[in-house]
């Protein structure tokens, strides 16, 4: 599979900077954050639009796509009761949708916990019904743009709408488009109290992404996090896409999680991979005496 990370770690870092830093550190791809670039994309003309595509591909560089979608600009939600809200969301959502297919990326993590949360007045019913709209109504532009939606469950710190991968996955199956699938969020897995490798077996046919990160918020590595199970599922269920990492402690520096959080993943998926050949050695061979 292939490894990116999250580039909000690296804050005020510009852009070309954080693309040679990955790329020596040796990932496959950056995620990109879309508040870290203007508070709005539509203040981000074709021509910065192309540089930050072509500086990713001078380093050799996959800009796997875009997440923290509705953080800016204010006022974006996307379940709001009052319509007004819900269309100015549903457009500022195909604007970031357009925006991700201009500097190259393919899939867009539909995370935004605060702005999708169920409202004190308002039924889980209702609030499901609208969330399901507001996707549907998007999902031509996505088709048009190459672009994949990826919804993720949330624990329920950040959310009270949409906390497991079986909640999100239903919503997934509901819509049934091939441009709207599931991300698997090691860490909000992991505080529902649920297996990610579990998860990743159950959900195969509509896992489109991963995030790596640990439960206690830091990256891969730092923490007590055990990621050869989850690896060995990804692979044992085919998964050849990308794994991203994302942070929410930055204390440690950017440069110093992406790249423990590299090495770990790496160790990860070389420890899975001498399990699945001792299991596959250990097989009883067909027509052997037993």
């Amino acid at each position: 599979m292939k490894f990116a990370f999250c580039n909000e770690m690296f804050q005020d870092v510009p852009l070309r900077r954080i693309f040679r830093t990955a790329a020596e550190i040796g990932y496959d791809g950056v995620e990109i954050a879309p508040f870290t670039v203007a508070r709005s994309v539509n203040e981000v003309g074709p021509d910065v639009r192309k540089a930050i595509r072509d500086d990713a591909a001078e380093y050799g560089l996959e800009i796997t796509g875009l997440h923290w979608l509705l953080l800016s600009p204010e006022g974006l939600y996307l379940n709001h009761p009052d319509d007004g809200i819900r269309y100015c969301t549903r457009l500022y959502l195909c604007d970031l949708i357009k925006f991700c297919g201009d500097i190259g990326g393919r899939v867009m993590v539909a995370g935004s916990p605060k702005q999708r949360d169920v409202l004190p007045d308002q039924t889980y019913e209702a609030t499901w019904d609208r969330t399901r709209q507001a996707y549907l109504e998007c999902l031509p532009t996505a088709e048009e743009n190459g672009v994949t939606l990826c919804l993720e469950p949330l624990d329920s710190a950040q959310t009270n709408f949409i906390n497991t991968p079986d909640e999100a996955a239903r919503m997934v199956r509901e819509i049934d488009h091939p441009h709207f699938r599931l991300i698997i969020d090691v860490r909000a897995t992991l505080c529902q109290g649920l297996d990610v490798a579990a998860a990743i077996h159950e959900h195969r046919d509509i896992t489109a992404y991963i995030h790596f990160n640990d439960a206690s918020g830091n990256g891969p590595g730092f923490g007590d996090t055990d990621f050869v199970p989850i690896l060995r599922a990804l692979r044992e269920t085919g998964y050849d896409g990308y794994g991203s990492v994302e942070v929410f402690d930055y204390s440690h520096g950017a440069e110093h999680i992406a790249r423990k959080s590299l090495e770990t993943l790496k160790a990860a998926l070389s420890a899975a991979s001498a399990a699945d050949a001792a299991d596959t050695a250990d097989a009883p061979r067909e027509g052997a005496a037993g």
